[in-house]
């Protein structure tokens, strides 16, 4: 039953449109359903890009010093905020103290902490966004759960002891039309030569704002070892992001691959040409909730090799459009790596991680959304 009345919704993400991956997934679903004229949004951030005018847009302040009050100071603002007007619908894409939809993007911040991080003892700024976090999850307005991926799910479940049913899973989408492979020829060219690289060099792809925790070094261990076997193929690494260059060219060094790799840093636009001049796209990430780069780069057409600790594992078929592996592997990471220097093989996988990703559209994310908010409507 569609919704008869106009609906007042408040959209809670701190850096909405900004970089990031929950940032991005906050504003392609809300300007999405920002076309629905039966809406009326409104977004409470603190930095913002808006993308359109059919959102209102609401600044709320942070008090960044002492860092522990950042967490509290958000919830307490947006809060305070929030109560001055009427809304049917709260959707947090952020720990605040209460609201109707949670769409989660991290882990439990004690799950982190502990399990991630390996801290023996938390923060006040730990307990502060521990505590927070705990009062939106177990606030009985808090109906909608929405999880990124199965573990992600999986985790909050156990962390919070909610039933199976309360945590619904809801995955990013992607823009297929900017990842299209009608550029590929083009991008392979252009990107390739302002790199140095050669059309006919394999290459391999890594994108991350964390090089530790998503896995830069066992990457680099498992192409060094490749590279050792000298089985004949030019293979040369993308680095994109940000990170310690300085250690991580030195690791390069110790490991003989430093003509091998190449780090561009934080590539704000057009990123999707260096997915499309690359053949290979890996994540070895200790934890994502997702990690929305995989999907960018099934959608770019490549074979994807990600960690057990990856969200985006949920459609990675492993063999087919990519290999699952242990992190720590890297003779594991290796083998793979050899597997998909063969052309035709290669070519085959990536057809195939494309077809998936076809499935997962920002339309379909949005989709789901909004049937969640029809409920609402229908009160």
């Amino acid at each position: 039953m569609p919704i008869k009345n106009i609906l007042n919704v408040a959209v809670i993400s701190p850096r909405y449109g900004l970089v990031g991956g929950s940032e991005h997934f906050a504003m392609e679903v809300t300007e999405r359903l920002a076309l629905n004229p039966n809406l009326s949004i409104h977004v409470f951030a603190n930095k913002w890009q808006a993308m359109s005018d059919r959102i209102t847009f609401h600044k709320y302040p942070i008090i960044k010093f002492p860092r522990f009050f950042q967490p509290i100071s958000t919830a307490f603002f947006v809060q305070k905020m929030i109560s001055k007007q009427k809304f049917d619908i709260i959707h947090t894409h952020e720990r605040i103290f209460g609201a109707d939809i949670y769409s989660i993007h991290g882990l439990p911040h004690q799950y982190w902490i502990k399990n991630i991080r390996k801290k023996k003892r938390m923060s006040l700024f730990d307990y502060y966004t521990h505590y927070i976090e705990t009062k939106l999850v177990m606030n009985p307005r808090c109906q909608h759960l929405l999880a990124v991926s199965q573990s992600t799910k999986e985790i909050f479940c156990q962390s919070f002891q909610l039933p199976n049913d309360k945590v619904k899973i809801v995955p990013p989408g992607v823009d297929l039309s900017k990842f299209s492979c009608n550029e590929r020829i083009q991008c392979r060219k252009d990107i390739r030569k302002g790199l140095g690289m050669s059309e006919s060099d394999i290459v391999i792809l890594f994108v991350g704002m964390n090089f530790e925790i998503k896995g830069l070094p066992q990457l680099m261990t498992a192409i060094s070892k490749t590279l050792d076997k000298n089985l004949g193929h030019s293979l040369k690494l993308i680095v994109v992001g940000k990170g310690d260059f300085q250690r991580y060219k030195f690791l390069a060094s110790q490991l003989n691959i430093q003509d091998h790799i190449n780090f561009t840093g934080i590539i704000a636009q057009d990123i999707e040409k260096v997915y499309l001049a690359s053949d290979i796209f890996s994540m070895l990430s200790e934890f994502d909730t997702f990690g929305m780069t995989v999907l960018e780069a099934m959608a770019s057409g490549m074979p994807v090799i990600v960690s057990r600790n990856v969200g985006a594992k949920d459609i990675v078929t492993h063999g087919m459009n990519g290999y699952i592996v242990d992190a720590d592997d890297t003779d594991s990471i290796s083998s793979h790596i050899i597997e998909l220097l063969n052309h035709d093989f290669r070519n085959t996988l990536a057809k195939a991680a494309s077809e998936t990703a076809q499935k997962y559209t920002w339309d379909r994310t949005t989709e789901q959304i909004q049937t969640i908010y029809d409920l609402y409507g229908n009160q």
